[in-house]
Formats: structure tokens, sequence, C-alpha cells
């Protein structure tokens, strides 16, 4: 095989999967890569006590504090995931009770 036909070959099987999304957009549809059902969170079982602990301390309780709470109920996750769900609580938190003076 020549240079010119491996091009060719190889430019063919990069244009193969573009053919479907550029027919779908000139046929008015739209095709999204990437949207795929969101896997559980490890945190998603205790969300009410991360709620209920941001909750009670006016969202100034620290993640570690939460994170040793949720250990003695069972919960093996990372502290990490802890602390963005944490993170994200407090974020829920401050929204709901943002005051306008």
């Amino acid at each position: 095989m020549d240079r010119i036909t491996e091009q060719r070959s190889s430019l063919a099987v990069l244009l193969i999967p573009l053919k479907k999304y550029v027919q779908a957009r000139n046929a008015g549809q739209l095709i999204r890569q990437g949207q795929y059902e969101r896997r559980p969170k490890a945190t998603d079982k205790y969300a009410g006590v991360i709620e209920e602990a941001v909750d009670k301390s006016k969202a100034k309780v620290r993640a570690k504090a939460i994170h040793v709470r949720l250990v003695a109920l069972g919960y093996n996750g990372s502290i990490r995931s802890t602390r963005r769900a944490v993170a994200a609580a407090k974020v829920a938190w401050r929204k709901a009770n943002e005051s306008y003076f």
C-alpha cells in the first residue's frame, strides 16, 4: 500500500464516527457524548446525617468531626469524599439561610 492510500484509509477511519454527528445535526437532532447515569456516591446514604450536623452547627462543623461520626455509623468512604459532601452541604445551607439587610 502506498502512502497516499494509507492516509486516505486512516482519514476514513477518523471520519466515520463524525458522519453520524453531522447527519444528526443536519436533521436537527442533538447527540451528546458522556451522558451517563451518575454513580452513587459513598456519602449518599449519609446525606441526612451530614445535613443535620451542618444545620445544627450553622455550617461551622468541620468535615473531620462529621467523618468520625460517619465511621461510627458504618461509613467506609474516604475523608476526601466526606470533605466534598460537607462542603456541598455547607454551600446549600448558606444559600438557604442567606440574610438580606
